[in-house]
């Protein structure tokens, strides 16, 4: 269980499943590119929380291995004994 789970799993209120709990405190747990994506999404775009999980992982991590891949190729870096020919 992830500390964010364990968190979650803390809080209890009368009718409300631990899903609604999980998209209340999502927001408080990201930070920079995560959280903008959040923010810009409509109201009412994501009502449980495996729609949440599913659109995560297929926006924000996808673009940060794009970004990565996309900074990796154009860090060329000359070895010690390495000539430009």
């Amino acid at each position: 269980m992830t500390q964010f789970e364990h968190i979650c799993n803390t809080i209890v209120y009368a009718g409300v499943s631990i899903e609604v709990i999980k998209l209340l405190l999502i927001s408080f747990t990201l930070e920079g590119q995560a959280q903008s994506w959040l923010d810009t999404l409509p109201p009412d775009t994501i009502t449980i929380w495996t729609e949440f999980v599913q659109l995560f992982l297929s926006r924000v991590v996808l673009m940060t291995h794009v970004i990565s891949t996309y900074e990796k190729s154009f860090q060329f870096k000359q070895h010690v004994a390495e000539t430009l020919r």
